[in-house]
């Protein structure tokens, strides 16, 4: 019962959580009527933690979480990973080598999650592409591709953060095998009743406004299951 409640702690993927604070802090207040939101930011694994440490009772995160029958799962997206260029690039953009030839990749660090797909969807598909950056913030990846001189590989949640207003840059679709990526609510199983399955619709709804307004080109890309729990 949220009446109850006189706390929710919530851990946000760092790339949305700045996108979802301000909706996520209203639906708590008004909608579920607990007095104090507790947020954090961070990566996937950060989540896991905190969670089997129950230092956080919802994890708003991607799919790389350990699914078990301790947990409740509420599918909010999926999401393409696309090609992120310079605007000024002139090169091909069907052709990764000749991309490649001209820009280094900037990366996340292989010790985060989605560093960690990138790589091993490269590998699947046996391209070793040369690198000049890695980070562990997508706004920082953004910036490796402001420079002009490199290119990155992001969905639409990891742009979101990175990517102010008018920034000079191209998003493509990958010019070799696509692959995709999750974000969900998770949360310990039957501890919140129905409340990580509202915070999931609620995501989708704030993502949804967010993602059609900032990247209109490439929104329709995005699938949405929100009103779904994956161990039911």
């Amino acid at each position: 019962n949220a009446a109850a409640l006189p706390v929710l702690r919530m851990g946000l993927l760092a790339s949305i959580a700045t996108t979802l604070t301000p909706g996520l802090y209203d639906f708590v207040e008004h909608q579920l009527r607990v007095p104090e939101l507790i947020l954090s930011a961070g990566l996937a694994t950060d989540h896991q933690s905190a969670l089997n440490a129950r230092q956080t009772d919802i994890a708003v995160t991607s799919e790389l979480m350990l699914i078990s029958d301790d947990y409740d799962t509420y599918p909010i997206l999926e999401e393409p990973f696309f090609l992120v260029l310079p605007e000024n690039y002139e090169g091909p953009e069907d052709d990764i080598h000749a991309i490649s030839a001209r820009l280094s990749l900037v990366r996340f660090g292989a010790l985060t999650p989605v560093g960690r797909r990138t790589d091993q969807h490269l590998q699947r598909c046996r391209l070793n592409l040369p690198r000049a950056i890695e980070a562990d913030r997508s706004s920082m990846v953004v910036a490796g591709v402001v420079t002009g001189k490199c290119f990155a590989i992001l969905t639409p949640s990891l742009l979101i953060d990175g990517m102010a207003e008018g920034m000079p840059l191209r998003i493509a679709a990958l010019p070799f095998s696509g692959f995709k990526r999750g974000i969900q609510v998770v949360s310990r199983k039957d501890d919140l009743g129905d409340i990580p399955a509202q915070v999931a619709d609620k995501c989708a709804d704030i993502l949804r406004k967010h993602f059609t307004m900032r990247f209109p080109d490439i929104a329709d890309q995005i699938t949405y299951h929100a009103g779904t729990n994956l161990n039911h």
